[in-house]
């Protein structure tokens, strides 16, 4: 929505993967965004439930999984564009699911995606 010059309404930024259209990344890219779209329409389809529908979208976390296949040189870019100097740990995931799962009384939780990035 604009008005005047002026912009209006929240502004989003993509520091993903799927911001930098790295190549290889294509069906990476097209099931984040499904993930990211489908959590904001089933949140608007629980309306009035006791359900709540967010998305944790994190970035590089330090797991054998990240490691495969990247060299060192891939590895220290990566971690030197984190703005903590450092990859995600699962204990940064696990803490803020925690928090989701438990919020329930927080009715305003829904429909979120947040972005873990750490970029």
């Amino acid at each position: 929505m604009s008005r005047g010059s002026q912009s209006v309404g929240p502004r989003r930024r993509r520091t993903s993967a799927v911001a930098t259209l790295t190549p290889g990344y294509a069906a990476y890219a097209a099931s984040k965004v499904a993930v990211e779209t489908m959590t904001k329409i089933v949140a608007k389809e629980l309306k009035g439930t006791r359900f709540t529908a967010n998305c944790v979208a994190p970035g590089p976390i330090a797991k054998d999984m990240f490691f495969a296949g990247k060299s060192e040189e891939l590895i220290k870019r990566m971690v030197d564009a984190c703005p903590m100097g450092r990859l995600g740990e699962p204990k940064d995931v696990t803490q803020l699911v925690g928090f989701l799962s438990t919020a329930r009384s927080l009715g305003s939780l829904l429909g979120l995606v947040l972005d873990l990035s750490y970029r």
